[in-house]
């Protein structure tokens, strides 16, 4: 697989994880303290990975 190819993939399914995190985030009750934070951490995970996939694409 051409390199161009993993990269599109692996932003491409960080995204959804990333929306599939902040989506499941709204539908928690808001007395879940705990799983709101691990909803948010995983978002947060996944902006981090977007935002260092950036960064190497910009090194190709």
């Amino acid at each position: 697989m051409p390199l161009d190819n993993i990269r599109e993939t692996e932003l491409f399914w960080n995204q959804i994880m990333m929306e599939h995190a902040l989506f499941i985030r709204v539908l928690l009750d808001p007395t879940e303290c705990e799983l709101l934070e691990m909803a948010d951490t995983f978002a947060g995970d996944y902006c981090r990975l977007l935002g260092k996939l950036s960064c190497a694409e910009a090194v190709y």
